[in-house]
């Protein structure tokens, strides 16, 4: 056999194989998974290839991979090898981040905010409190002197004034002392 038989006869091999992963419905369309297909799309998420490349290599479209595996809550086969595969590389990205941490600690920050929620410079909530503080109206004139037990103004002139007097010059011929009548004694005399 030539070279390009030989190619062609491993091409035409695999789309047998590829073939006899996916189940098909009577009208030929992919209704399921062979157990060989669930553990090559497990194998493949565990090497971080994602759900386009599995369809790929099933021989299918990816909406008919989709399909197969459902929503995210179903527990199909196809589902449940698409799940172990991916937790397996999670798991294998961790244990890579955190072993390089012990040497960069770049890798743990990002693993920490990536994966555990931390968060840097986050706005604190504010705190609301439901104290209100509510200030009475204005009062009239006459609802302070009432508050003072005063009937009005004319009582408030019999109020006597207690402020010291101011203290009596003892020698009027003298103006009190300021800066402009200061005048410095002279040092030579």
């Amino acid at each position: 056999m030539t070279e390009k038989s030989q190619a062609a006869s491993d091409r035409a091999l695999r789309v047998l194989e590829r073939s006899e992963l996916v189940l098909r419905d009577a009208e030929g369309k992919p209704n399921g998974l062979s157990p060989s297909a669930l553990e090559l799309v497990e194998r493949l998420a565990a090497r971080a290839s994602t759900q386009n490349f599995i369809a790929g290599r099933l021989g299918i479209t990816a909406a008919a991979f989709k399909r197969l595996l459902g929503r995210a809550d179903d527990e199909g086969p196809a589902r449940l090898a698409w799940e172990r595969g991916r937790a397996e590389h999670e798991q294998d990205v961790i244990r890579k981040l955190l072993a390089h941490g012990q040497k960069n600690v770049i890798a743990l920050i990002f693993y920490s905010k990536a994966k555990l929620g931390f968060r840097e410079n986050e706005i604190a909530a504010a705190v609301e409190s439901n104290i209100k503080i509510v200030l009475p109206r204005p009062m009239t004139e006459e609802e302070y002197y009432k508050t003072l037990g005063m009937t009005g103004p004319d009582k408030a002139n019999n109020i006597k004034d207690v402020t010291p007097p101011k203290p009596a010059l003892t020698d009027q011929s003298k103006p009190p002392l300021s800066w402009s009548t200061y005048q410095p004694k002279d040092s030579n005399q």
